[in-house]
């Protein structure tokens, strides 16, 4: 029988990382509110993941949402600060290296504003960092981890920023 649930477990998991759609894990329930900031689905965090790669964008999303997460996502930092203002997530997940406005640039943008000054953030690169740069993002409180990063340990990580924060 424990066999049994592990198939029908992994079977769910593998269907939610095919599905397009957001999923709500089977036999919990959420309700949704409008307010000032946006429509929020209570009882879930929420999560803004910025990366101008789709491929990793995406995966980001799946897994994140097979987590229980509600996942909003952004290709560059211009549409990252219309979800920050529209959504109010409770974390944000980006890359380092952007066209335009790099993840450093719109970290610098957010802790501008006092709404998102402690707002957790994991930054996570495909290379490596310069020390100056290590020293920047230390200095605005965010996590920095590299590429490629686990399905379990992006989990664990945003996980732990959300119970800090």
């Amino acid at each position: 029988m424990r066999a049994h649930m592990r198939l029908n477990d992994f079977k769910r998991f593998t269907d939610c990382l095919r599905s397009r759609d957001r999923v709500v894990p089977v036999g919990q329930r959420y309700t949704v509110r409008p307010s000032h900031r946006g429509i929020r689905m209570v009882g879930r965090p929420t999560v803004l993941v910025v990366d101008d790669d789709e491929a990793v964008t995406k995966t980001f999303e799946r897994t994140l949402i097979v987590g229980g997460f509600l996942v909003f996502t952004a290709l560059n930092a211009q549409e990252a600060l219309g979800h920050l203002d529209a959504h109010r997530p409770d974390a944000v997940i980006l890359d380092v290296r952007m066209p335009l406005v790099n993840g450093l640039g719109l970290l610098y943008r957010m802790r501008a504003l006092e709404t998102f000054q402690h707002l957790p953030v994991l930054v996570v690169t495909g290379g490596s960092l310069s020390t100056e740069t290590l020293t920047e993002l230390a200095a605005l409180n965010a996590t920095v981890r590299y590429k490629p990063i686990p399905a379990y340990e992006l989990l664990a990580e945003t996980r732990r920023l959300l119970n800090a924060g």
